[in-house]
C-alpha cells in the first residue's frame, strides 16, 4: 500500500502482477492520502486492486506493458466502471482466459490475465486471446476460442452499460439476442427493480433497538450496541414499522449499502427498503451456480412478506406483475440468461437488462391469466404429493394434473418464443435441460 502512494513515474518497461483484493480501512492514516491520489477512479471504497492498476499504468515506459490477473466478474460487475474506463484508454493486447478451478478457493470463478499496452491509444484491433476451450457444468454450453475471442473485442467492453458483458457471447447467441431486441424493451424501463433485504435476521432474532430520545434521524448514526440493560432497549412493538431506528445483524442491507455488523441504521436508509417491499411484486432469485437447471426463478408475493437479499424485489407501474411472471420465468428467457450469463455475481441491474417482448393488451392479459393457473396448479400439485407423502397414498389421481401444468407451462413458453420473435431452431438453441424438479421428471418420463 505504501508504494502504490509513491509518485507514479514512467520507468517501467513491464510491470506484471496480482493486484491486492483488499480495501482502505476508515481509519487507516493513509486514507486521506489515497483519496487524494486516486479520486478520478474511486467508486465507494478504496480498493488496492484499482489503485494498483492505476499506479501501474502510470508508472510504464511509452510501449510498455502491465499484465495483471482478475476474475472475469471484473469485467460484468457495475461497480469498476471509472476503473474500466481508465485501463480501457489504453491499448488491451491480449486476454487469457484460464480454466474454472485454477484457484481453489474460488472453484466457479473464470480468472483472466490481461495485457494493456502504453501509450494511450485507445485499441484499434482486436486483442490476441490465449485459452483452451473450457467445458463448463451447463450441458450443451462450451466456451469455443472463437467465441471467447469475439466476446474479447474492445469495442465491446466499452458498447455495453457498466460494461456488462459475458465472455459467452459467441456469434449464434449473438444474432438471436439482436432479434429479441428488435421485438423487446429491457426489464429495467417497465419495472424498478432492488435488493432485498436482511428483515428475516432482524425479525427472527429481534436484533433491533431503538435510537436514544434526544438523537434526530438527521444526526449521524452512531456504531455500536447498547448493554442489554440499557433503558435506551424497547422489547416490545414490531421493528419493520418502527418510526426509530433499526439495527440488522446482516453484514449489509443492500449491494447499495455497505452497513456492518452492529451498525445504527437511520430510518431514511432502511424505510426505503421496508416500503419497496410493502407492496405487490415479484420476488425474484437468480441462482449464480452454472449447474442448476433453472437460473431464474420467483413469485408474485403479497405485501408484507418480506424477502432477505437472496431476491430481486420487481415493483411494476404500468406491467402486470403476472405478465412479467410468464416472461421470466419461461424457457426461452432463462436459457437466454444461463447462456449469456453462466458464471456471474447476480444483481438488480444484471436483472434489468432481461428482455420483456413488447406486445398488446390482450395477449399480455392472456399471458398473466396463464401465469396465474400456473401457478394454482403448482401448488396443487405440491400440496397433493405432500398429502400422499403424509397419508402413505399412491400419486395415481395426480396424472392429469401434472399433464395439464406441463402442456401450459409449455405452451406459455412457446407464447413468449413467438413474440420475441424466434423460431423453433433457436428457442431449441435456449433450451435448459431440465434435469430436477417436478416438471422436469414429468417431462423425462414423457408424462
Amino acid at each position: 500500500a505504501d508504494t502504490l502512494l509513491e509518485p507514479a513515474e514512467p520507468r517501467y518497461d513491464a510491470i506484471l502482477g496480482n493486484p491486492p483484493w483488499e480495501k482502505i480501512a476508515r481509519h487507516d492514516p493513509r486514507r486521506a492520502a489515497f483519496e487524494s491520489a486516486y479520486a478520478e477512479v474511486r467508486e465507494g471504497e478504496i480498493n488496492l486492486h484499482a489503485l494498483f492498476l492505476v499506479w501501474s499504468l502510470r508508472s510504464l515506459k511509452p510501449g510498455g506493458r502491465l499484465t495483471f490477473i482478475t476474475p472475469n466478474t471484473w469485467l460484468l460487475n457495475r461497480w469498476d466502471a471509472k476503473l474500466r474506463a481508465f485501463v480501457l484508454a489504453y491499448e488491451v493486447e491480449e486476454v487469457a482466459l484460464l480454466a474454472a478451478g485454477t484457484f481453489p478457493d474460488t472453484p466457479i470463478t473464470l480468472p483472466a490475465v490481461i495485457t494493456i499496452r502504453r501509450p494511450g491509444a485507445r485499441a484499434s484491433s482486436q486483442p490476441r486471446v490465449a485459452g483452451e476451450a473450457q467445458e463448463l457444468a451447463v450441458e450443451s454450453i462450451r466456451v469455443s476460442a472463437p467465441g471467447i475471442e469475439s466476446a474479447c473485442d474492445a469495442g465491446i467492453w466499452r458498447s455495453r452499460p457498466f460494461c456488462q458483458m459475458s465472455v459467452f457471447d459467441d456469434a449464434r447467441l449473438a444474432a438471436i439476442d439482436a432479434k429479441m431486441r428488435k421485438r423487446s424493451v429491457p426489464l429495467g424501463s417497465l419495472a424498478r427493480a432492488s435488493d432485498g433485504i436482511y428483515t428475516s435476521t432482524a425479525r427472527a432474532n429481534a436484533i433491533w433497538i431503538h435510537s436514544r430520545p434526544q438523537a434526530r434521524e438527521s444526526s449521524a448514526p452512531e456504531v455500536g450496541r447498547p448493554d442489554a440493560d440499557s433503558s435506551d432497549s424497547v422489547p416490545a412493538g414490531d421493528p419493520l414499522r418502527s418510526s426509530r431506528r433499526i439495527l440488522l445483524s446482516g453484514t449489509e442491507v443492500s449491494r447499495d449499502l455497505a452497513v456492518h455488523r452492529g451498525a445504527w441504521i437511520p430510518e431514511t436508509l432502511w424505510r426505503l427498503h421496508v416500503e419497496a417491499q410493502e407492496c405487490p411484486r415479484l420476488a425474484l432469485h437468480a441462482a449464480r451456480h452454472p449447474a442448476l437447471s433453472r437460473r431464474l426463478v420467483g413469485a408474485v408475493v403479497p405485501p408484507g412478506l418480506f424477502t432477505s437479499n437472496r431476491f430481486i424485489n420487481v415493483r411494476s407501474d404500468s406491467e402486470d406483475l403476472w405478465f412479467l411472471t410468464a416472461v421470466l420465468l419461461s424457457r426461452p428467457i432463462d436459457g437466454y440468461f444461463a447462456r449469456r450469463f453462466p458464471v456471474a455475481d447476480i444483481d438488480a441491474f444484471m436483472l434489468a437488462q432481461l428482455p420483456v417482448p413488447a406486445t398488446a393488451a390482450p395477449v399480455k392479459a392472456a399471458l398473466a391469466a396463464a401465469a396465474r393457473l400456473r401457478a394454482a396448479l403448482r401448488r396443487g400439485v405440491f400440496y397433493a404429493l405432500l398429502a400422499c407423502a403424509d397419508l402413505r397414498l399412491p400419486c395415481i389421481g395426480l396424472t392429469s394434473l401434472i399433464e395439464t401444468l406441463v402442456r401450459l407451462e409449455a405452451s406459455i413458453d412457446d407464447e413468449v418464443a413467438d413474440l420475441l420473435g424466434l423460431d423453433a431452431e433457436d428457442a431449441a438453441f435456449l433450451a435448459v435441460p431440465a434435469r430436477s424438479g417436478l416438471v422436469g421428471s414429468a417431462r423425462r418420463s414423457g408424462v
